[in-house]
């Protein structure tokens, strides 16, 4: 069996025991390592195949590590510090990540789009814009209407929006754009459509009593 088939059974084992574990510090080291993990499976991949572009992957490594440098500060400041880690510093590594990943997405689309058409980005658009709007009616106009919060937490909820349908747009660009689909290929659009999936539960959280429960449940 290939090892990326390894990586991706033991990643999975991980992940559903992870999912297992009461919250606690020790379940966020967790997902931290599972993070770093992917980002140095992607260099190892990287070096050991040498693609002829290689800018794609590093944005995908650059965008997982930022996302895994939010989640251990994330860490310290809800299990150590004991500070409120939304909205602070956190935020930027997050929201950095989302550019990273889009444009890692963008350089694969170039690559590997059928021709000129543009008719998969304008598909592409159509959609993020009927998602943008649910997002909006949905998430992010009730965070501006309602009173908890500060003005910076609002502009950060909005931009976790924002960042989540710029992906979803080059995700379904990529897919549309796309003839030939490789298990690396099917890989990624698989871990991006999941990772939006989870964006949207978790800030849903917010707003079910029983999601937010389970979200912010002590150790």
């Amino acid at each position: 069996m290939p090892p990326w088939r390894w990586y991706l059974a033991g990643g999975g084992v991980v992940v559903v025991g992870h999912a297992l574990l009461p919250v606690s510090l020790g379940r966020d080291l967790l997902y931290v390592a599972v993070a770093l993990s992917a980002v140095a499976a992607i260099v190892v991949g990287v070096r050991t195949h040498r693609p002829p572009r290689r800018l794609p992957w590093v944005l995908l490594a650059v965008g997982v590590l930022s996302w895994a440098v939010g989640d251990l500060l994330w860490s310290v400041w809800d299990h150590i510090l004991h500070i409120e880690p939304f909205p602070s510093v956190v935020d930027a590594f997050y929201l950095f990540g989302y550019p990273a990943l889009a444009g890692c997405l963008y350089q694969i689309s170039r690559v590997r789009r059928r021709n000129r058409d543009h008719g998969p980005m304008l598909d592409s658009l159509v959609v993020g814009v009927v998602v943008a709007f649910v997002l909006w009616v949905a998430l992010v106009e009730p965070t501006w209407t309602g009173s908890a919060g500060t003005t910076l937490g609002r502009v950060v909820s909005a931009a976790y929006s924002v960042g989540d349908v710029i992906l979803l747009v080059q995700v379904v660009h990529l897919t549309a754009a796309t003839v030939v689909r490789s298990p690396s290929l099917r890989l990624i659009t698989g871990a991006f459509s999941l990772t939006l999936l989870g964006d949207v539960f978790y800030q849903s959280s917010f707003y079910f009593p029983a999601l937010e429960q389970r979200r912010s449940a002590p150790a």
